[in-house]
């Protein structure tokens, strides 16, 4: 017999109740077995991501801060937005 054949045949005997339990330790045990590489790439796509948010933060704050609106409360913002919300569907939604 297989180990792919015995695990199966275990897991067929077991309770449905333990059956989550099995595959969070599976998908633990995929985890584990990871490379390094993989690890460090998943960070090296993280930090890149943070990178971008946090020129996309800087972009915005510059046009901001350009437009003589930095100082804007949450209220103003958040009321900015609506109105454009709203001119946008006026004007996509014009028969």
């Amino acid at each position: 017999m297989t180990y792919q054949e015995a695990l199966t045949q275990e897991i067929n005997t077991l309770p449905p109740a333990l059956l989550p339990e099995v595959l969070d330790f599976v998908l633990f045990l995929k985890i584990k077995a990871r490379t390094p590489d993989d690890l460090l790439s998943d960070k090296s796509r993280e930090l890149q991501f943070q990178q971008e948010l946090q020129e996309l933060s800087h972009a915005y704050r510059t046009r901001l801060s350009k437009e003589g609106a930095i100082e804007q409360n949450s209220e103003e913002v958040m009321a900015a937005l609506k109105q454009t919300r709203e001119e946008i569907a006026t004007n996509e939604y014009r028969q």
